[in-house]
């Protein structure tokens, strides 16, 4: 039922991983801003809630 085998890289097979949620983005806002106006600012929350992980031996990240 459940999997004891650790989380590994895609990419390597390295089990040495960070991972990180991601939130408001300042950048998306400021473009959403740029071309949809005032409301343009909700652009910020796409991506919002993801986890980003990369592995510490190869550098490769993804996504989950």
């Amino acid at each position: 039922m459940y999997d004891d085998q650790p989380l590994r890289c895609p990419y390597c097979g390295g089990i040495h991983l960070f991972h990180k949620k991601r939130g408001f983005s300042f950048r998306n806002a400021f473009i959403g801003n740029m071309f949809f106006g005032e409301n343009g600012f909700l652009a910020g929350f796409l991506g919002y809630n993801r986890t980003e992980i990369t592995c510490r031996d190869c550098g490769y990240t993804w996504e989950e």
